[in-house]
């Protein structure tokens, strides 16, 4: 009986250790490398309309910064997007939006982003889905660039402050893998000044996991009260 108590003792150890391997190596794969189409520095991104400029840096720190900032929207709204690779999933904070002056009356007056699968002026696939669902999605311009008008809005049209998402908020991108993206933002307040800021970092480590890392340090204390014992 005490030869099968130590076999369980050990294989429940193995297993424990094995356990944590395989949750430390998901938590390897989840870190991201950014690799920019266009390179880094403070005005590469590309603009598709309007003015501004759109700024992607590697912070060195294991996350990307991707910075959009609008001069003037009026007469054109402010389209623009960021291109990246990545070697794995990732996770994406809307870190902050700071409009400059009042939102405009007029429908196509609504800003909002998306994330997309794939190259732009390719097949683009929206990864984020249309937020919040009852309200009109972004406006013609953007489904010409990007063929889709589904986005996550920041604001409302027709002179509605209404902060439909308000930062930050986080989204884990963890259905695609390595690969290239996209990040369109839209700002279609006339006229308006502002920037908004995103950060790309790694997902974290699941909570699962820190549990199984935890468990595992108390059965190696316990294991040598035994042999103390």
């Amino acid at each position: 009986m005490e030869f099968i108590g130590k076999t369980l003792h050990n294989s429940g150890l193995a297993a424990l250790a094995l356990g944590a391997m395989v949750v430390l190596g998901a938590e390897k794969a989840d870190a991201a490398t950014v690799t920019f189409t266009n390179g880094e520095g403070g005005n590469v991104g590309s603009i598709v309309s309007g003015f501004g400029a759109v700024s992607q840096n590697n912070l060195g720190n294991g996350t990307a910064n991707i910075d959009f900032t609008w001069f003037n929207t009026d007469p054109d709204n402010f389209l623009a997007y960021s291109e990246f690779t990545t070697n794995g999933s990732f996770r994406l904070t809307f870190q902050d939006y700071a409009p400059e002056s009042d939102l405009a009356v007029g429908p196509g007056a609504r800003s909002g982003f998306q994330i997309y699968y794939g190259s732009f002026g390719g097949a683009l696939q929206p990864i984020l889905p249309h937020t919040p669902n009852s309200e009109p999605a972004c406006g013609s311009d953007v489904l010409t660039s990007f063929g889709s008008t589904d986005c996550v809005l920041v604001t409302g049209a027709d002179n509605d402050g209404t902060p439909f998402v308000v930062p930050p908020i986080s989204y884990d991108i963890d259905g695609f893998g390595a690969g290239t993206y996209v990040l369109m933002f839209s700002e279609g307040n006339e006229p308006n000044n502002g920037s908004a800021e995103f950060i790309i970092s790694a997902i974290p480590l699941p909570a699962g996991g820190l549990l199984l890392i935890t468990a595992l340090g108390g059965m190696t204390v316990l294991r040598r009260k035994r042999k103390a014992a």
